[in-house]
Parts: structure tokens; C-alpha cells; sequence
């Protein structure tokens, strides 16, 4: 649980700064990995398989124009603080949707997805303790 505390404090300071800056600190997403990498030192196998997974997937999303960099690098982060893909492609769905529903109902071209990731999983931690 403490992985996903950590993983919403981080994507609040994210999608604060995007909003007022229009970029993703990399510095934050450094030490993201570094409290990432800290918190699984005895499971270095599933980290490192992690981390490919989410470099694989959504560094290739943002090469072909479907994400911004920003997106691409906290959905790496949510992929290891995560721990496990499936939660990571529920994420990607569940925000996807509310992404949608929100450009459909204020008739916007909302470009930013950082808000939306943070509900998700706000969504998901809470799906996560009722269920």
C-alpha cells in the first residue's frame, strides 16, 4: 500500500506540474524510480522485468504519437510501482475511458492525460479496498 501512496503523491506533483508548465519534471520521474528501485531491493527480478515491460509499451506509445512524454513516463512508473501489468493496463483502460467520457461531455479536445491517470487510480485504489 505504501508503493501506492507514494505513486499518488508523485502523479499529484506531476500533474501539477504540467498543468503549470506543460511538462514532466524528469528529475521527479528519477526519483520515482530511485523510491521504486529502494522499495523492491529484494525483488530485483520482478523490478527490472517491470520496468522493461513499461519501457516496452509506453515508450513505443509515445514514438507513434499516442501519448506525450509525460504520459509515457509516469505510466512507467505506475507499471513498477504497480507491480503487476494487468493493474497497469486497468489503469490504462479505466483512464482512457474517463479521458474520453470527459472530451465527450464538455465537447473539449482536453489534451492532458495526467489528470485523468491520477483519478484512475484514485478509482483503482478505491475499487482495490471495497472489493
Amino acid at each position: 500500500m505504501i508503493n501506492t501512496l507514494i505513486l499518488v503523491f508523485i502523479i499529484l506533483i506531476a500533474t501539477y506540474t504540467d498543468i503549470k508548465t506543460k511538462e514532466v519534471p524528469n528529475k521527479l520521474i528519477v526519483i520515482g524510480l530511485g523510491i521504486a528501485f529502494l522499495l523492491n531491493i529484494n525483488n530485483l527480478i520482478p523490478f527490472t522485468i517491470n520496468l522493461i515491460i513499461g519501457i516496452t509499451i509506453f515508450y513505443s506509445l509515445w514514438k507513434i504519437g499516442g501519448f506525450g512524454a509525460g504520459d509515457s513516463k509516469i505510466f512507467i512508473l505506475v507499471t513498477i510501482f504497480q507491480q503487476n501489468i494487468i493493474n497497469t493496463m486497468f489503469l490504462f483502460v479505466l483512464t482512457g475511458i474517463i479521458f474520453i467520457s470527459y472530451n465527450m461531455i464538455t465537447k473539449t479536445n482536453e489534451k492532458r492525460l495526467l489528470p485523468f491517470i491520477l483519478i484512475g487510480l484514485i478509482i483503482q485504489i478505491t475499487l482495490y479496498i471495497l472489493l
